[in-house]
């Protein structure tokens, strides 16, 4: 039965998803409800066929057994799971999208390195460029897919005054004129169906100091 309400829940949040207007993240809850309901009915179909017929046999109470063994067991598994990088379908949609969002801050912290140093190597002066990164992205709203959007600002700006107005997915470039420092910052979803973003925390996040060279 409780396989069955956590199916309940994802189907809820499947259609939460597409109704509001806040921020989601694409995932297949469906196939989560799938999973889970067809989990709930083997333990609660044989419960009842011992259940309502006395003649059946006690054997049909292992399956019921198994499927209570299953769900105790199954969060601390999936728990440790989530510690490796290559479970990533076992880690929840926010997160999953997070650690997206993190390896497109890692790329693009390698071109604007490799741009400043061509920019050096030329001698003429590095200029940073807002626009859309052309890199798929997990983040939604409307229904309609959110592309990653690089956006320049001044390293003086209060970075938290930014999330306000920002898009899960958003990867800023905070330099001044004179600082030989280059910061990246990259903003988030702290859960699934949100109205802002976050930024990238803990071991998800770092920022990537970019000497001028």
């Amino acid at each position: 039965m409780l396989a069955i309400v956590f199916a309940g829940a994802r189907f809820v949040m499947w259609i939460r998803t597409h109704l509001g207007s806040q921020y989601y993240v694409e995932h297949s809850y469906l196939g989560d409800v799938a999973f889970w309901l067809c989990i709930g009915m083997i333990g609660v179909l044989p419960s009842g066929w011992v259940l309502f017929r006395p003649q059946a046999h006690p054997r049909w109470l292992i399956l019921p057994a198994l499927v209570s063994l299953f769900v105790v067991i199954y969060p601390g598994f999936k728990m440790r799971q989530d510690m490796y990088p290559l479970s990533f379908m076992s880690l929840p949609p926010e997160i999953l999208a997070a650690r997206y969002v993190q390896h497109q801050l890692v790329e693009e912290e390698r071109l604007v390195r490799a741009a400043i140093e061509h920019a050096a190597e030329s001698g003429t002066p590095w200029r940073c460029i807002s626009g859309v990164i052309p890199t798929p992205s997990l983040y939604r709203q409307w229904g309609e897919p959110l592309l990653y959007q690089r956006e320049c600002v001044d390293a003086a700006q209060p970075m938290e005054s930014l999330l306000s107005s920002s898009a899960p997915g958003t990867i800023y470039i905070a330099s001044s004129p004179g600082n030989p420092t280059i910061r990246l910052f990259a903003t988030v979803l702290p859960r699934d169906l949100s109205d802002t973003a976050s930024w990238l925390q803990s071991s998800l996040s770092r920022d990537f100091p970019l000497e001028r060279v």
